[in-house]
């Protein structure tokens, strides 16, 4: 005999073996593709909406930063419209200033016109 000979195989478990039918498990490869859907969706989700946060923070500090600017520039212009309103008050006061000083002079350039025409008649 040789040794394939002599090994004994035991093919008792065939048939005490009980015979299940089953269906295959077609239900957990679409549980599997739903789940995967359902963690992409959720990421782009995360992703968006940390994106939208991350913008809205970019944009409040591009926001206050004009705002800053935009404060600064109207006390500038506020200033400067005051210097030019009190230049402008100044100016109306020399004006009426030199307009009496004009009315003054008005008096007597026809003060003197009188009285050379006054003179002129008595020396005839």
């Amino acid at each position: 005999m040789t040794a394939v000979e002599d090994r004994v195989i035991d093919t008792n478990w065939l048939t005490g073996a009980k015979f299940v039918l089953t269906a295959p498990h077609r239900g957990s490869r679409w549980w599997r593709i739903a789940a995967g859907v359902a963690l992409l969706l959720f990421v782009a989700g995360v992703y968006g909406y940390g994106g939208k946060l991350y913008a809205t923070a970019r944009d409040l500090a591009a926001l206050r930063k004009e705002r800053e600017f935009l404060a600064a520039e109207v006390e500038r212009l506020q200033t400067e419209l005051a210097v030019e309103g009190a230049t402008r008050l100044e100016l109306e006061r020399q004006a009426a200033e030199l307009n009496s000083q004009v009315a003054e002079l008005n008096g007597h350039v026809k003060f003197l016109m009188a009285r050379g025409a006054a003179a002129g008649k008595g020396t005839q």
